[in-house]
């Protein structure tokens, strides 16, 4: 090799300094430096951002289960919405600095995604011990986060309102469609969802004809959390492998009931529940709408996206209190008894500072008629400071990119 380089013109002292003076070969490794720098700084932050957590759960022998779910719970979801917005905001930071183009950022975007998915997969074997790690899950990070979705088609967006621009909003929404209307097919497509055993599935069609609810199939997902899930769309019940393998079958057949009831539902209450779930979806349209009114266009997305779910929340939870109840009047004890079990298993608190769209553990086991072994735990908070400068960095940065956009500087 070196008797190579010593035949060419100047030697190797030459080809070195033809690479450092050569601007465009120089760029290209710039870039790819940016790339590959962003997934190391997505998985280091995500990795930091997960380390209380982990701490906490090294301990968690110490204490009782539900003080370990207060003191992780508000560090997963930190490590969570950096695992979220880490990729945008290294890609809009890239963007802001090198002016760099739309294609570009969302290459950092990937990178990044990545990275943040190789840095929570720590926290993961920690709260559930054997946590698979599949070079599948790792391909498709980028198609499976849905704000990578989301900024794929903000990216892509034209600057004004027009044709283009509700031509890819119509294609946001039918992705957005497929993945809520038809989750069985697109989870049998990549895997992960198989038909039930015989018995569960002969045992909930049971059920369905003394409620008289109609099904369509009931399916087992492959996921290290224990969740049951009723899709009334379709008319789907989906368990998770975990559930099945931690709950009696009394205390599986208590939680169907439950899902039932969400699967007679009427329409109204599912189209609810769509609207709700899916209020950021004209966010894609953020682009056009500053392009087109200037910075303005934000308020009205913004409202949409903050009230939404917010008016229908008080509905969605009497629905989950009517399930309950439902599943209360079934058999209480086995009912009690499942929740107990299912929080204890992925550490879910037992009461929250903020109402979700389900009731908190305690009151629900107090409905049951059971009084749990342990004091009402303090309400665990969603977030810590990191989740919070985490998501207020990537409100800055987007704001900053929009006011780009609309003045074109």
């Amino acid at each position: 090799m070196r008797a190579v380089l010593d035949r060419v013109p100047g030697g190797p002292e030459a080809i070195v300094l033809h690479i450092l003076m050569d601007n465009s070969l120089s760029s290209e490794l710039t870039r790819v430096g940016w790339i590959i720098g962003s997934c190391g700084v997505a998985f280091v932050w995500t990795w930091l951002a997960s380390r209380p957590a982990i701490r906490h759960l090294r301990n968690r022998h110490h204490v009782h289960w539900s003080e370990t779910a207060r003191l992780i719970y508000p560090c997963a979801g930190a490590a969570h919405t950096v695992t979220l917005c880490a990729p945008w905001i290294l890609a809009l930071g890239t963007s802001l600095l090198l002016d760099a183009s739309t294609f570009y950022a969302w290459l950092i975007a990937v990178a990044a995604s990545i990275g943040a998915y190789l840095g929570s997969i720590p926290l993961s074997r920690h709260l559930y011990p054997g946590f698979p790690i599949r070079l599948g899950h790792l391909l498709t990070t980028p198609v499976r986060n849905p704000w990578m979705v989301l900024g794929a088609f903000i990216l892509l967006m034209p600057s004004r309102l027009g044709p283009g621009a509700w031509a890819l909003f119509a294609l946001h929404v039918v992705v957005v469609c497929a993945q809520n209307l038809w989750p069985i097919g697109i989870g049998r497509l990549f895997g992960s969802v198989r038909r039930a055993p015989a018995h569960i599935e002969l045992a909930v069609r049971q059920q369905c004809t003394e409620c008289e609810v109609p099904l369509r199939g009931v399916w087992i997902l492959k996921s290290p959390v224990s969740g049951a899930w009723a899709y009334p769309v379709s008319q789907d019940i989906v368990l998770t492998d975990s559930i099945v393998r931690n709950l009696t079958e009394p205390e599986l057949q208590s939680v169907l009931v439950h899902e039932l009831d969400h699967l007679a539902e009427p329409t109204a209450m599912t189209l609810g529940r769509l609207i709700s779930t899916n209020s950021w979806l004209p966010v894609v349209l953020i682009k056009p709408l500053c392009g087109t009114w200037g910075v303005a266009g934000i308020g009205p997305l913004m409202l949409w996206w903050i009230c939404v779910p917010w008016l229908f929340s008080r509905w969605v939870l009497s629905h989950e209190r009517q399930a309950d109840a439902r599943a209360i009047q079934s058999d209480p004890t086995q009912f009690a008894r499942a929740l107990l079990r299912l929080h204890e298993v992925n550490l879910a608190p037992a009461v929250l500072e903020r109402q979700t769209s389900h009731p908190h553990l305690y009151d629900r086991l107090l409905a049951c008629g059971i009084t749990p072994d342990f004091p009402r735990p303090t309400p665990a908070p969603v977030m810590n400071l990191m989740g919070s400068l985490t998501s207020g960095t990537l409100g800055i940065l987007g704001f900053l990119v929009l006011k780009r956009w609309v003045t074109g500087d």
